[in-house]
């Protein structure tokens, strides 16, 4: 910043400026993930069966309502069984 502000006071030129500051991207985390997703990606992570999954999701995300984990459960393995 003792660079910036030494140079922009030696500059003459008359104008506006644009400071562009590159902030932190969004991490994947921070992007809502569906449960299903969510639990698909503890099964693969942890090798896990989707029982254990739904229990670490359930500690591990409090905003999450337990029927709603269990309800997502239950798509994922109608999705899953309709493949087979």
């Amino acid at each position: 910043t003792e660079y910036l502000a030494k140079n922009i006071t030696d500059y003459k030129e008359k104008g506006e400026y644009t400071v562009i500051i590159e902030t932190e991207s969004k991490s994947i985390k921070e992007e809502k993930m569906s449960i299903e997703a969510q639990l698909i990606d503890i099964i693969i992570k942890n090798n896990v069966t989707i029982k254990e999954a739904i229990n670490i999701l359930n500690e591990s995300d409090n905003t999450l309502s337990k029927k709603d984990i269990y309800n997502a459960s239950l798509k994922l393995k109608d999705i899953l069984n309709k493949n087979k």
